[in-house]
Order: C-alpha cells, then sequence, then structure tokens
C-alpha cells in the first residue's frame, strides 16, 4: 500500500512526483531504523501504509478496543503539532509566529497521508484554533470542528460513508460535548486521581458516542477496553513521541539509534502484552449486528440525556448518586437492547438455520433453543491458493462474532473439497469446536482433535427435533469419486424429514441412500446436491425426498456454470428453487408446530406448512 498518494498525479503531478519521493525516503528511513515488524507498524501509524505485517500485528489491538491507536487520527497530529512548536515554545513565540512553522508542516503531513478524514479534520481544528488565537479571539473547539465538518462535507459529502471517518469526527464532538458538560472531567482530590479521572472520562465518552459506528462496522465491543485506553494511550503517545524523534535525528546516526532503540522496546512491550490480554478478555466481547434506525434514536435522545445529567451535575443541581447511577444505568440498558436486536441464532421455541452465501461453495449453520449450533461445510478460500483469504473470514465468521457466538458445538466437513473445507482453519482459529464430523477425505484443521468416523445417528435432540447424520460413507467405499462420499444430514420433527444437507452426492451416491431411506419424504426443503449439477437430483431421488423448496448455493458467473440441472420436477410439480448466487443467503426459521418460514438477504420470502 502507498499511503494513499495515488489520488494526487493525475490532479498535480509535479507536487505528487515530490511528495512521493519523499514519502518514499520516509519510509527507507524507517525501515533503516526498525527491524520488520517495528517498521511496518511505524510505517502505518506515521504514513498509514497498510502492510499485511502491520495488519497482522495490530490484530490483538482491534479486538481489544485499541484500533484507533493505529488509525491516522487526532493523536497523531497532536504528536506532530508537539515536534513542531518544541522550539517555537522554547523561543517564546507568539500565535501568529507559531503559524509560521505550523500551517506548512501540517499541510504536508495531510498530503503525504493522502488526506484521510480523519488527519484532516485534527490538521483543520489544529490549524484554526491557532489561528483564532492569532486573530486574538478564543476558538472554541466545539465549534471548530463542526466548521471543518462542513468544509468536509462539502469537499466530498461521500467520506461519511468511510468508518474510520465518522469514527473520527463522532469520537472528538463525543469527548468535546463530554468536556464542556462535565467541565473537563474534573473531580475532587489529588495529581493521580485528577489525571485518572480525565483519562478515563475521555475513554468512556469516546467509546460512548462512536458506539453506533463501532456497532455497525466492527460487530462487537470488548467491555475493557476503556481500561485498556487508560493505559495503552500513554504508552503508546510516548513510542510514537520516540520514533518521530528518531527519524528526525536520522542525520546523527548514533542519537538516532539509540532513541529508536527505545522506541523499538515499547512496540515490542505494547506487542507483547496485548496477545496474552486478547486471549483472557475474549469471552467478555459483546457482539452487536448493525444497529437498526430505531436505536439510533434511542442513542441519540440518551446521549442528549447524558450530557444534561453531566451538566446538571457540574453546576450543582444534581447530587452525586442520583447522577451517577443514570450515567450507569442508562448506557447500560441501550447496551443491552443493542446485544440483544437481531440474534437469529438464539431461536427460543424451534430451530433456525442459515444457507449462507459463500460465492462457489457451501456453508450452513443450524441453531437450536438449548444453543447447540452446527456448521455444515465451511466455505472455499479466494485467490487461486487462498491468498486472498477465506469466505468464512468474510461470511459467516464475522456474522458469528456479531451474534457473539464463539463456541461450536459440532462442526460438519462433508468431504474433502476444498469449496467446502477451506474455512475450517479459519473457523478453527477463531471458534473453539466441540467436535468435529468428516466425510469422504476430509480431515480436522492441523491442531485440532482427531475426527472418530462418522457414524449414521442422531447428532442432536430438543424436544420433537433431531438433527441426524443419516449417510457416511466410508472413505474407501466402492464410489465413483469424493462427491459421493460426502455426509448427508437432515432435521426431523416428530420422526418426519423437515430439512435436508447433502454436500456434493450425484446418482450413486443417491441410489445409495434410497435404498435404507425408501420413504424419506415428502419434506419441506432440501439442499440441492453439487450447487444444483445436473449430475445430482435424479428423478427417483426427487420423487422420494419431494421437497417443496430446493435450496442452491453457487457462485455468480462461477467456471462450473452451476446450476446446470434445469428445472427440479416431482411428478407434474415444478419446484421453487432458491438461489444464494441471485437472492443471497436463506435464514430458514421453524415454529414448533413444524411450519417453516424462510426469507433471503435480498430476494423472495416464503413459507411451507408442516408435512
Amino acid at each position: 500500500d502507498d499511503g494513499g498518494l495515488n489520488w494526487l498525479p493525475g490532479a498535480v503531478p509535479g507536487p505528487a512526483r515530490w511528495l512521493t519521493r519523499w514519502h518514499d525516503g520516509l519510509l527507507r528511513r524507517i525501515k533503516a531504523l526498525f527491524p520488520a515488524p517495528e517498521a511496518a507498524l511505524s510505517a502505518a501509524v506515521l504514513l498509514g501504509v497498510r502492510s499485511p505485517l502491520a495488519v497482522q500485528a495490530a490484530r490483538p489491538f482491534t479486538k481489544l478496543g485499541l484500533a484507533h491507536l493505529f488509525a491516522l487520527s487526532g493523536l497523531h497530529v497532536g504528536i506532530l503539532l508537539g515536534v513542531i512548536l518544541l522550539l517555537p515554545e522554547a523561543m517564546g513565540w507568539g500565535p501568529g509566529w507559531k503559524l509560521a512553522p505550523v500551517l506548512p508542516g501540517l499541510l504536508l503531513y495531510v498530503l503525504l497521508t493522502g488526506a484521510p478524514g480523519s488527519v484532516t479534520r485534527a490538521a483543520g481544528v489544529a490549524g484554526l484554533g491557532l489561528a483564532a488565537g492569532w486573530l486574538g479571539r478564543r476558538g472554541d473547539p466545539l465549534r471548530l470542528l463542526g466548521l471543518v465538518f462542513l468544509l468536509v462535507m462539502w469537499w466530498g459529502p461521500w467520506q461519511m460513508l468511510d468508518t474510520g471517518i465518522r469514527l473520527s469526527f463522532f469520537a472528538a464532538g463525543g469527548i468535546l460535548a463530554a468536556g464542556r458538560a462535565s467541565g473537563q472531567f474534573k473531580v475532587n482530590g489529588g495529581a493521580v486521581a485528577r489525571t485518572l479521572a480525565s483519562g478515563l472520562g475521555v475513554s468512556l465518552a469516546a467509546q460512548w458516542f462512536t458506539l453506533p459506528v463501532i456497532a455497525e462496522g466492527f460487530g462487537y465491543l470488548n467491555p475493557w477496553s476503556p481500561l485498556f485506553n487508560l493505559l495503552a494511550v500513554p504508552l503508546f503517545g510516548l513510542v510514537v513521541w520516540l520514533t518521530v524523534l528518531a527519524l528526525a535525528c536520522s542525520w546523527w546516526g548514533q542519537l538516532a539509534g539509540s532513541i529508536g532503540a527505545l522506541a523499538i522496546l515499547g512496540w515490542r512491550l505494547l506487542l507483547l502484552v496485548s496477545t496474552p490480554l486478547t486471549r483472557l478478555t475474549a469471552g467478555a466481547a459483546m457482539g452487536f449486528m448493525p444497529p437498526p434506525p430505531a436505536w439510533w434514536f434511542l442513542w441519540l435522545v440518551t446521549s442528549g440525556v447524558l450530557l444534561w445529567v453531566l451538566a446538571r451535575m457540574r453546576q450543582g443541581r444534581m447530587r452525586g448518586r442520583p447522577g451517577l447511577s443514570l450515567l450507569v444505568a442508562l448506557p447500560l440498558l441501550v447496551i443491552f437492547l443493542l446485544v440483544h436486536t437481531g440474534r437469529t441464532l438464539y431461536p427460543h421455541r424451534a430451530p433456525v438455520a442459515w444457507q449462507v452465501d459463500v460465492g462457489q461453495g457451501d456453508c450452513a449453520i443450524v441453531s437450536f433453543p438449548d444453543r447447540w449450533r452446527c456448521v455444515i461445510d465451511t466455505g472455499g478460500v479466494l485467490g487461486s491458493r487462498g491468498q486472498g483469504g477465506t469466505m468464512w473470514d468474510r461470511t459467516l465468521g464475522p456474522y458469528l462474532a456479531r451474534q457473539n457466538i464463539r463456541v461450536l458445538d459440532l462442526v460438519v466437513l462433508t468431504h474433502g473439497h476444498l469449496d467446502h473445507t477451506g474455512g475450517a482453519q479459519a473457523l478453527a482459529r477463531e471458534c473453539t469446536v466441540k467436535r468435529w464430523l468428516c466425510g469422504g477425505h476430509a480431515e480436522p484443521p492441523s491442531g485440532s482433535a482427531a475426527a472418530p468416523r462418522a457414524r449414521c445417528g442422531v447428532l442432536h435432540a430438543w424436544g420433537d427435533w433431531a438433527l441426524e447424520l443419516c449417510q457416511a460413507p466410508a472413505p474407501d467405499e466402492d464410489l465413483p469419486g469424493e462427491n459421493d462420499r460426502s455426509l448427508m444430514l437432515r432435521l426431523k420433527r416428530a420422526g418426519r424429514t423437515v430439512m435436508v444437507w447433502g454436500g456434493d452426492q450425484e446418482t450413486a451416491a443417491e441410489a445409495m441412500f434410497l435404498a435404507t431411506h425408501p420413504r424419506c419424504g415428502p419434506t419441506q426443503a432440501w439442499k440441492a446436491g453439487h450447487h444444483g449439477s445436473r449430475t445430482s437430483g435424479s428423478r427417483d431421488f426427487l420423487a422420494a425426498l419431494h421437497p417443496r423448496l430446493c435450496l442452491v448455493s453457487c457462485g455468480r458467473g462461477n467456471r462450473y456454470r452451476h446450476p446446470s440441472h434445469g428445472p427440479y420436477v416431482v411428478g407434474q410439480d415444478t419446484l421453487a428453487v432458491v438461489r444464494t448466487d441471485c437472492s443471497g443467503s436463506i435464514l430458514l426459521q421453524w415454529c414448533p408446530r413444524g411450519d417453516l418460514h424462510w426469507s433471503t438477504m435480498y430476494g423472495p420470502s416464503g413459507g411451507e406448512a408442516a408435512p
């Protein structure tokens, strides 16, 4: 990543070449001063260069709620401003003289980082604040922030679609508004108590006022993050200061090396502490679905009430205990409502299932009211050898994180093809799996317990409902290929089949299934075999199963041209078909008496009566 400079050449080719050379020169200095991990983090923090190594190193901080440390923001602009103003402050310069080095320095930094909204916001507020002092006026930071916001919106209103820019403005505005209402978070007590109160107040204000954006963009929140921010921000600021000073002294190799060694020590201390803290607090993280409009309105009203309470407490018009009770109870209530919004995988009266859109592959999850959950296949990989990650990382993985699900009772890999097993390693890394069940030549990911040979029988039962493994060919069984060694599962209610999932079974495996289950239908839904291929869904199999709804999991414009079966017909009836490539993920919800309601992400919906 070039740090965002690719927008310059078409507009101003001369300055762009000069800035690019300076940008590349700074990168070379960073790489010369620091080893690989610290160099990648320094480049990300100072110039916005998002290398894979930096993203990997910053991942634990994201889970701790410290992702903002590695996003170009007011903290970095503040440090730069402090470096620029070292000499003017020492010399006792007035506001007008301070503007001379500050304005070009801030402008240069904005351009070097690609003019992201967060840096533009912080630099604009800093520059306008100094200009107001030069003009003999006291600049109101909240009004200055509003002015910068209007300028940014005028320059590029589409920027508010960017999560980072919204986080920047929401956090800054919330901190300034809460600080004004509370008297800058001042409390009675010694210097240590005042410092802690101020730091915790700033952290809590930033957390609360960015909560909707965090819920929408990231999907989870670590409740310990205000405390982590209180401890990490000072150390992080010191490390960035040392990094900048090492770069500034790079002309004096010995001094730069000594300061750089201290910066490396600080970086490594941060990295050393972040990973165990992530593991220790993983269970406390709260998952959120994207908040609905009603919740946004509730959050906005609650924010106004909280600011009013802070102002009344500062003015002495509200006693401490009632005020503190409101400051604690109201946010907890709003967060509770957000946490329990959209929890589709927490059914109360009957199972639910998602057939997940993973492109050209298969992935489903079944959840029972007793919180027992099973994943059937894990989707494929991105890129020729998975260099682009997995579909699990883009689909069901984030969805489970938003649902606050980190433990899976069972993961079934129907057979050994990569479009069904590609996300298994990522799943094992992100979730605790109690049991693996593998068909054909599929195997659990490395580091997981070996899976016993799959045997037919009930996998889980709750009330009248049961999930059953109904076909499990042995890996060495005499079958045409790996597709026909796929496992097949069915959901039953009161002994009658309501839903069937298979892998890539073709006609030979379907005939083998009919030999042992001649009376398996009628059923409400069937996940079509082999992504809707013409090699699956034989006439006899469909006649015996007689599904009312066929789900086809396939990728848009896939090279196999799936689905290729054509209409699914039983007798004189053409069966309804829903495809993930056309309608997205498919949600299946049953009621206690067995009726099925199904819906899609951006397509049709419907229902089927109990068989």
